[in-house]
């Protein structure tokens, strides 16, 4: 939607499903701008989970998305 919201975490975990459901990558919760995962082509289900020093939120909304070479 083009919206930004501020948001103060100290860490962001990335979770990554292939189509059938099996984890691709799960990674630790970390402060990095950016991820990188070398994926195989198919289609992938990807959410963030955001933290706050102890707190850990809800995971955000699933993205869907498909890698074809």
């Amino acid at each position: 939607s083009g919206q930004r919201t501020a948001m103060f975490a100290t860490g962001l975990r990335l979770t990554v499903r292939r189509g059938d459901g099996t984890f691709a990558v799960i990674t630790d919760y970390r402060r990095e701008e950016a991820f990188g995962a070398t994926l195989k082509p198919g289609r992938y289900r990807a959410r963030l989970t955001a933290q706050r020093v102890r707190m850990v939120s809800l995971p955000g909304p699933e993205v869907r998305f498909v890698v074809r070479r």
